[in-house]
């Protein structure tokens, strides 16, 4: 389910008036400030970056080549993970819809995703992950790969059951999406040589999980790590990841 941030920035415009004295006197003109109405942009869920860098220039006047920038590899990514190195913001990137003003910055922006994964997160108990030595960014790299694994929201839990399963036991998760991911955009049909990509990414080549998340993931998909405690029935379930730029 999306949800509407905060207004992360106000527009300003101003509107001018002219003023006489007496009868014929000079006109005096005055600037009265006026706060414009920011824009609503939306996020859904399943993005990657570049995704929503696209939906920036589409529909604000934020630089996608900037939110890029903002978003990439570094100590901020690195410190949200918990990881021993630096990391994107793949997946901190909370969907929603966001108010948008012409003095929106695109830090505000990001500051205002990553304030609403940290809502999002401080309400989920992870001690079903911790159990089974698995960290909260281990649970948003699923999560982020039943997002973009999942053409029906009711098969969520049935496809995070698997992945978990699949963890388990050390097997190869083969989910397609995580292999588009590692191409740089999302593909219907996947080729052999896309599948013999050497990318960490890989999961078609590789047992375990990719280095991080691959897209925005909802509440519904974070939250499906209590199925760790559940049994699934069966190993192999293929499917194909839902069709590029579905959401």
């Amino acid at each position: 389910m999306l949800l509407l941030a905060g207004i992360v920035g106000v527009g300003l415009f101003a509107a001018f008036s002219s003023l006489s004295s007496g009868g014929g006197g000079d006109a005096a003109s005055t600037t009265t400030t006026v706060a414009a109405p920011p824009i609503s942009v939306t996020f859904p869920e399943g993005l990657r970056r570049e995704d929503i860098a696209r939906i920036l220039e589409q529909k604000t006047n934020l630089s996608g080549e900037e939110y890029l920038a903002a978003t990439d590899v570094g100590p901020r990514g690195q410190a949200l993970a918990n990881s021993d190195e630096p990391k994107s913001l793949e997946g901190f990137l909370f969907p929603a819809t966001y108010q948008v003003g012409s003095l929106t910055t695109v830090d505000d922006l990001v500051n205002a995703q990553i304030d609403a994964y940290k809502t999002r997160e401080s309400s989920i108990n992870f001690s079903y992950a911790r159990k089974r030595n698995l960290t909260r960014f281990d649970v948003l790299t699923v999560a982020s790969m039943v997002e973009r694994e999942v053409q029906e929201p009711s098969e969520r839990r049935i496809v995070a059951g698997v992945m978990y399963n699949r963890l388990r036991q050390g097997m190869r998760l083969d989910i397609d999406a995580t292999v588009q991911y590692a191409l740089g955009f999302w593909k219907p049909e996947l080729t052999a040589t896309d599948l013999a990509s050497d990318s960490p990414y890989n999961t078609r080549k590789f047992p375990g999980l990719p280095p991080g998340p691959m897209a925005s993931a909802n509440d519904n998909c974070y939250q499906l790590h209590p199925s760790l405690n559940r049994p699934t029935t069966g190993i192999a379930f293929p499917r194909k990841p839902r069709p590029p730029g579905d959401s």
